[in-house]
């Protein structure tokens, strides 16, 4: 039986993402050293300044103990610092300086890796393109969660300048 567009553009989509998070990961190894949860954690945490390791535990779907040695490991790299305001139950987590840096570094290089993936597309491709990734997103995430996990590596800056069709919440302040 032969295949149908849509099975060759979903198989496509399918080598396109699998690659995607390949040259993220190796990015991430070489930027931060480490792959995996760390940048996720490292960009949530920037993104939300001053939240509490629950955000962070929902965004990355750590368990709370996986989320705690995550920011135990963190700290003890001087990447972020907690902090508990007077009479609070829950701890905030916040980037140092070195932190910061990290990410604006790590996004930076993102970007351009990101960018030059769509060197071979015409501006009406990209368009085109950009619509209907738009769409898919649009329809990915069922709560607040989802938004969080799918947006994990995202650069904030780009969101606030559009519309981010993965956020429901009608803010992308809320969200961030």
């Amino acid at each position: 039986m032969e295949s149908t567009p849509r099975e060759q553009l979903a198989n496509l989509v399918g080598a396109l993402a699998v690659a995607v998070k390949d040259e993220l990961d190796a990015l991430a190894k070489g930027v931060i050293g480490f792959g995996g949860t760390t940048p996720a954690a490292l960009i949530c945490i920037g993104m939300r300044p001053g939240r509490s390791i629950e955000v962070l535990r929902s965004a990355l779907d750590l368990s709370h103990s996986g989320a705690v040695r995550l920011v135990d490991r963190l700290e003890d790299r001087e990447w972020v610092r907690r902090s508990r305001e007077k009479g609070q139950r829950s701890v905030s987590v916040e980037l140092t300086p070195t932190g910061e840096k990290l990410v604006e570094k790590f996004l930076g290089r993102r970007r351009k890796l990101l960018m030059a993936l769509l060197d071979p597309l015409t501006d009406d491709e990209i368009h085109k393109l950009g619509k209907g990734i738009r769409g898919i997103l649009a329809e990915m995430p069922e709560g607040r969660e989802e938004e969080w996990q799918i947006c994990r590596l995202c650069e904030f800056r780009v969101c606030r300048e559009m519309v981010c069709p993965v956020d429901h919440s009608g803010s992308a302040e809320e969200k961030h």
